[in-house]
């Protein structure tokens, strides 16, 4: 049977995984999600200002891509764009880690920063 119109637009609940962060203290982990869709511009803004802005760009695109991503176990949101300059403060592995875990969760390649499944460059679906 098909979705009813209130169905379809409440969507999938986001996925939650956690992430092992032992120096963090506490249980020593935290919970990330999958972005919205709506997120995916500024996300898309971080990684370009990080090739752009060098060492510190990418430092900074590390830790807006935690603060989009670390949540509670339900999937919401416990940090923001302002909560960025105190991730900047974490040890660089975990904030590597939690990072690397957000790309890898929400489709996106860590090394190329593409979403995974791309086509090479100059291939369109239509070519052969």
């Amino acid at each position: 049977m098909a979705l009813t119109r209130e169905e379809a637009l409440k969507g999938p609940t986001a996925k939650v995984e956690s992430v092992s962060v032992p120096e963090l203290g506490g249980d020593g982990h935290v919970c990330i999600r999958e972005w919205l869709a709506s997120q995916y511009p500024a996300i898309e803004e971080y990684r370009k200002a990080a090739v752009k802005k060098g060492l510190d760009g990418r430092l900074r695109a590390m830790a807006n891509i935690c603060a989009a991503s670390i949540c509670d176990q339900e999937g919401g949101l416990l940090l923001d764009a302002e909560d960025v300059d105190a991730l900047l403060q974490w040890p660089y592995s975990s904030l590597d880690r939690v990072a690397m875990a957000a790309l890898t969760l929400n489709g996106i390649d860590a090394d190329s920063g593409e979403p995974e499944g791309n086509l090479p460059d100059g291939q369109s679906e239509s070519s052969p």
